[in-house]
């Protein structure tokens, strides 16, 4: 009987702890934020996918084949000019 009241007087102290007299507070606010930040996220992922091109599998590909020719284009461009001018 002694250690159960022992243990009872230990609990109630901790009870009284500041962590845990807010605890069920805090947790809800986390929860809260948690949830409310996921459907911000979901919500913005869902537009871009829907209007934002360049995440298009397909066109991705494409897209990154012109930067590539582009690139080539301009460094032999680059590249003609030096030798135009070193002449």
């Amino acid at each position: 009987m002694e250690q159960w009241i022992k243990e009872r007087d230990n609990y109630d102290d901790i009870k009284k702890l500041i962590f845990f007299t807010k605890f069920r507070k805090w947790k809800t606010l986390k929860m809260w934020k948690k949830n409310v930040t996921k459907h911000k996220t979901s919500v913005c992922k869902k537009l871009l996918e829907d209007k934002l091109f360049l995440i298009h599998p397909v066109l991705v590909k494409n897209i990154n084949k012109f930067k590539l020719i582009l690139r080539v284009k301009l460094y032999l461009v680059k590249d003609n000019i030096l030798v135009i001018w070193r002449n």
